[in-house]
Parts: C-alpha cells; sequence; structure tokens
C-alpha cells in the first residue's frame, strides 16, 4: 500500500519512488491468458496522474481480449468515486450492479 504523500509536481504517483515507473506493480503489464470481464471507473475530478492510467489500463485489457467497459463519473473525485461505490443505492454502486448484470 502506498504512503500516504502528496502528490509530486510533477504529477507522479506518490507511492513510487523518483524513477520508478510502476511497470513492475501495474496489472497493466501482466494481463495474460482468458481475462474476465472489467469495469474501469475514474471520476473527471480525479487526480491527474489516474485518468490516463485508467484510460491505458483499459485499453491495454482491449488489447489483450477482454471485455472491458469505461466509467468517468462527472463531477467525481478519487474518493467521492470510492463513496459511490461503498453507498448502496449510491450512483457507482446502480452502475456497477446493472453492468454485473449485463456481463
Amino acid at each position: 500500500m502506498c504512503p500516504r504523500k502528496r502528490i509530486t509536481p510533477t504529477g507522479r504517483p506518490p507511492c513510487l519512488a523518483e524513477g520508478d515507473d510502476g511497470r513492475e506493480k501495474s496489472p497493466q503489464h501482466r494481463l495474460a491468458g482468458n481475462l474476465p470481464p472489467f469495469l474501469v471507473s475514474w471520476g473527471s475530478d480525479d487526480y491527474p496522474f489516474l485518468i490516463p492510467q485508467g484510460k491505458a489500463f483499459a485499453a491495454s485489457l482491449a488489447v489483450a481480449g477482454a471485455d472491458v467497459d469505461t466509467l468517468e463519473m462527472s463531477g467525481k473525485t478519487h474518493f467521492s468515486v470510492l463513496g459511490e461505490g461503498a453507498a448502496p443505492g449510491g450512483e457507482w454502486s446502480d452502475l456497477a450492479i446493472s453492468w454485473i448484470g449485463d456481463h
């Protein structure tokens, strides 16, 4: 788990040491075999480094042959998306339940 630190001025995730690109930690670089469906989501006001990471992960999943959908939640931050996921009847919860039902 990443220690709690401020986001670096360069936008580097705070849990990565200087010079670490995260490749060894990222599931994006470990895709193989028969992949399950994925729903990759983020908030439109999420951390600036997470939005392109989410999009790149979704693209890598698609290239690897996974059934992947993305969901950008308008006006949500990283933590409000998480809160939505924990709240029964929350916007993300309802969308995720519907997505699971479709898959």
